[in-house]
């Protein structure tokens, strides 16, 4: 997630991103603090501070139809 604004208030922003597969048996729940729209997205891929599954997991989550279901919360930081 990037902020879009001064990049000092970046961080006053996370996000936290859940799924869980259809029987509700498995799941996975990262939480990061907000980029800047300023930062170079590929840094923060290679920093793997952002939301990224492997394969095997995401295979585990979808659905029978391929789709993968998620919750996304937009959280300010402190509450």
């Amino acid at each position: 997630m990037q902020y879009i604004g001064q990049p000092e208030n970046a961080a006053k922003y996370q996000y936290r991103v859940k799924s869980v597969n259809k029987v509700n048996t498995e799941g996975v729940t990262d939480i990061h603090l907000a980029r800047s729209f300023n930062e170079n997205l590929d840094e923060v891929f290679k920093s793997e501070n952002c939301w990224k599954l492997h394969f095997d997991v995401v295979s585990s989550l979808q659905t029978q139809e391929g789709d993968l279901k998620f919750r996304l919360e937009i959280l300010k930081v402190g509450n």
